[in-house]
């Protein structure tokens, strides 16, 4: 009897510890179906080949003027050749935005060199029937250590990550957010994950659906305590 309650109380204190985390972790996952059934979502810089850096998306011309300030001896954590530049972005003819010294795949093509930075994506608002541009900007750029002689581009801690994006509707009015890594709205996370900008996959309520193997071992501490609860419950024998 005396196993049997420990194991119980054991499966209580597991259960306990899983239960918020895994609550946040359901809700997760009901959110992400309702988002992808509401919104169909278009990376611009998928597309084959790449845009180059003047294209046409959503009815808005879209323009990337870059100068090249430095072409070093340079390569990101995926071993990319990157030079910095400067780069304007211009809708429809007026500037959007300017990134001073920002790192870019130097030997990409069209926008695909700016992977990481910018981002540009359509959304189909199913419900309203609306399309949108966004237009994402990571305002925090990569660091740059040396390793063994060779400069290395790295991401800088999450926590310090910024971005802003730039809404475009199909009249052309133009909405602008600055955001957190860390504190994002749920159409703000939708898009950072499809814009290739976040150095990692992230969720609303839990990133932990795309931290393995937390997602195993979070669920495993759930289900072990539900079931030590159920088999081991302290029922007293009643003397007949």
């Amino acid at each position: 009897m005396k196993k049997r309650i420990i194991l119980f109380l054991l499966g209580i204190i597991l259960f306990i510890s899983a239960l918020p985390l895994s609550i946040k972790m359901i809700m997760e996952y009901f959110h992400t179906q309702q988002m992808h059934s509401r919104y169909k979502i278009e990376v611009i810089s998928n597309r084959y080949p790449p845009p180059a850096q003047k294209f046409t998306v959503l009815s808005h011309s879209v323009e990337i003027d870059e100068t090249i300030i430095e072409e070093g001896n340079y390569t990101d954590r995926w071993n990319y050749d990157i030079a910095i530049a400067n780069l304007t972005i211009k809708i429809d003819g007026e500037t959007l935005a300017t990134l001073e010294n920002y790192p870019i795949r130097a030997k990409n093509e069209g926008i695909q060199k700016y992977h990481g930075n910018i981002s540009f994506i359509g959304l189909f608002d199913k419900k309203e029937e609306e399309r949108k541009l966004f237009v994402v900007l990571r305002n925090t750029k990569d660091e740059i250590t040396n390793e063994n002689g060779v400069n290395i581009i790295s991401s800088p801690p999450l926590e310090e990550i910024k971005y802003t994006i730039h809404t475009i509707d199909e009249e052309g009015h133009i909405e602008s957010a600055t955001f957190s890594q860390n504190k994002r709205s749920a159409i703000q996370t939708l898009v950072l994950n499809n814009s290739g900008t976040s150095p990692m996959a992230v969720g609303y309520y839990t990133d932990t659906w795309h931290m393995y193997p937390s997602v195993f071992f979070q669920f495993s501490t759930f289900f072990l305590g539900i079931i030590l609860i159920i088999f081991y419950f302290p029922i007293r024998k009643v003397k007949e």
